[in-house]
């Protein structure tokens, strides 16, 4: 991976998520909806063929406070968003083992943070409620759903001195610009947990997500870090692997 044209904190280390040519460290339905593919992971399914829940490719490492680096995009033929799952824990719904309960940042369509599976959610309903919608920064940033976006999740805790969280912050930057910032009003529902990448359910549409150079820190700012330079200052790539 080419230097990136942003930089990380001393001592925050940049550690990659997936080693560009298999699924090693991940788990959920490999090879039938996630796959490595030319060093990006992708999730799909053909017509008629998708999850009757959202299911999500969950990382065997568990995080609290993270800030997660990377690119995505959806398939030429896909309408439906995707997203980054976390602070939840895999939860079976609909006859899918791997839907996960949590919070869900959206991406690269309907951008935002969602709630999946619990504040206020009625089983059967819809799968959850918005935390936050994207006031139209996200939107305007954006390349748009069909073209490599780079994105920063940047999710902080802090503890009280009897080690229960007490705030849990979620900052969100999309190609260098910032474009969420929120505070979780109950911090104790907060939980070390994997990190999923989803792919939504649908009744009957084929899709497909793509993303590539995941990089995930322990975050030693609470700042975000793409902000430093804006996408429009840079060459388009800088951070990734060119395709």
């Amino acid at each position: 991976m080419p230097d990136a044209w942003y930089a990380y904190p001393d001592n925050e280390i940049p550690t990659p998520l997936f080693n560009g040519s298999t699924l090693k460290g991940w788990k959920g339905k490999i090879g039938t909806y996630f796959f490595a593919e030319e060093g990006c992971i992708v999730g799909k399914n053909a017509a008629g063929e998708a999850p009757n829940a959202s299911t999500y490719l969950f990382s065997e490492t568990q995080f609290e406070s993270f800030r997660l680096v990377f690119e995505a995009r959806l398939g030429e033929q896909s309408e439906v968003h995707s997203g980054i799952a976390f602070w939840g824990q895999q939860m079976p719904y609909k006859n899918e083992a791997y839907s996960y309960q949590g919070h869900l940042a959206l991406f690269p369509k309907d951008w935002g943070l969602f709630e999946l599976y619990r504040r206020g959610w009625a089983e059967g309903s819809v799968s959850g409620n918005w935390l936050r919608k994207d006031d139209g920064t996200a939107a305007k940033a954006s390349n748009g759903q069909h073209e490599w976006n780079l994105i920063e999740i940047l999710a902080t805790t802090q503890k009280n001195p009897a080690g229960c969280i007490e705030e849990a912050r979620v900052q969100v930057a999309v190609n260098g610009v910032q474009t969420l910032t929120w505070t979780d009003p109950n911090p104790w529902l907060i939980k070390t947990a994997p990190l999923g990448l989803q792919l939504h359910w649908n009744d009957t549409d084929a899709q497909q997500v793509q993303w590539r150079n995941l990089l995930v820190s322990d975050p030693k700012s609470s700042s975000l870090i793409t902000t430093s330079c804006p996408i429009q200052c840079r060459p388009l790539h800088d951070a990734g692997v060119a395709e």
